[in-house]
């Protein structure tokens, strides 16, 4: 069956700003990005929805869909900000007072009278016309299993392109996740690595987008899952929230990647390549154009395990995670440890051990990522161990951004 999901980033809080708008089709096997938008403040939200609903179809909304409060937080704001509030995922407050004629409001009154129904917790039935509302922030900590939220909405344009940059790199987490989010050329554009705008206007923009296609995830999340994986903060008589269950394993991997991955295992990639490109004629070899290579699913998964630990004063880890592919096609990780006393070693180091338990010493890709997405060049003490591990890895691709790749014997010009 399939069946539409439409998330709508809402400029509630004021009329001046843009509404970020994406719609997803799909079925149980993945959903496609087919529609993206940024509408202005005159555009009719209700009528952009009501344009692309069809008979199953699941709406989720960034903006308060019910408030009776006249002051204070709605008893689902104080919940989730119980919850989360701990990882910066805390509610602002709705209430008549502060809005009075909310815009939120409106649309899912305007929303019921095309036949929309609010999310019903007593229903197991995901069919149908049902609208929801979400709150990105939080439903990213859950989904994620983040320790923090990604800093993307405020702050300098560098501090702003920074966080946007790894809210992209998890949302290209999400081409290997259940439910999984399909490869399209309209996603493709939107998570295209380079990000040059000029101004704050282009920013809020792209983040709005951003956030709108995080909706429709949310909404299809909720299709394929149900309750299994979903919770509700609050009520429909008081207002509500609608968030993924957070289940973290402590881990590091993210909670939507259902399969249990072992030390060693497949590279990951999504269900539509390994069918459009078996592992055996994938292109893991040193002529892989730097210029043309995607890597931007390596560095997600090294980035989802950079999780900073700390089990004693004395000893501290995961700041830095690594991912290596080896010529088999198989992928290995480790993180970095570092004690007080001087000892410790890096993540390449750790992923380069799993390596050799499994009696494999030729890397054909490796990476390494802090907890903050950014990609981290190795260190010289790396790079002169992966030359000694094996001669062959002179020609190890390094990933040093998401477009480019070095081979190591560049990076050791002089050995």
């Amino acid at each position: 069956m399939t069946a539409t999901f439409i998330g709508i980033d809402l400029a509630w809080k004021s009329a001046r700003n843009s509404t970020g708008a994406a719609v997803l089709e799909g079925d149980d096997s993945g959903a496609s990005l087919v529609t993206l938008a940024t509408l202005s403040a005159e555009a009719s939200v209700a009528d952009f929805i009501i344009a692309n609903t069809r008979r199953n179809t699941v709406v989720a909304i960034d903006g308060p869909l019910v408030i009776v409060n006249e002051t204070g937080q709605r008893p689902c704001e104080i919940d989730v900000s119980k919850r989360y509030s701990s990882r910066d995922a805390g509610c602002y407050p709705s209430n008549l007072q502060l809005l009075p004629n909310a815009s939120s409001v409106a649309l899912a009154a305007e929303l019921q009278a095309h036949g929309f129904g609010h999310v019903d917790h007593a229903s197991r039935e995901q069919n149908g016309r049902i609208m929801a509302e979400v709150y990105p922030h939080a439903g990213m900590v859950a989904l994620w299993d983040l320790p923090k939220t990604i800093k993307y909405k405020r702050g300098s344009a560098d501090v702003k392109q920074s966080g946007l940059r790894q809210l992209r790199t998890h949302l290209m987490s999400l081409y290997k996740a259940e439910p999984q989010l399909l490869r399209t050329e309209v996603l493709k554009g939107l998570l295209n690595p380079h990000l040059n705008a000029p101004n704050r206007t282009d920013l809020k923009s792209h983040e709005d987008r951003l956030d709108a296609v995080f909706c429709a995830y949310l909404a299809y999340y909720f299709w394929y899952w149900g309750w299994e994986r979903n919770e509700l903060f609050g009520d429909i008589e008081t207002g509500y929230i609608l968030n993924p269950k957070l289940q973290s394993r402590g881990t590091g991997v993210s909670p939507v990647d259902r399969a249990q991955e072992p030390q060693t295992h497949d590279i990951g990639v999504s269900p539509v390549d390994r069918a459009q490109e078996p592992p055996e004629t994938l292109n893991l070899k040193p002529e892989t154009s730097p210029e043309t290579g995607d890597y931007t699913h390596l560095i997600a998964a090294a980035h989802q395990l950079a999780r900073p630990i700390k089990p004693s004063d004395d000893c501290r880890a995961g700041d830095v995670a690594s991912v290596i592919v080896s010529r088999s096609g198989k992928t290995y990780s480790g993180v970095c440890l570092d004690f007080s006393c001087s000892l410790g070693f890096c993540a390449e180091h750790a992923a380069i051990a799993e390596m050799l338990k499994a009696h494999e010493s030729e890397i054909a890709l490796v990476v390494a990522v802090d907890e903050h997405g950014k990609v981290l060049a190795p260190c010289g003490r790396c790079r002169e161990m992966m030359w000694q591990l094996n001669p062959k890895n002179r020609d190890a691709l390094v990933i040093l951004a998401p477009d480019r790749v070095l081979p190591l014997r560049d990076l050791l010009p002089h050995r």
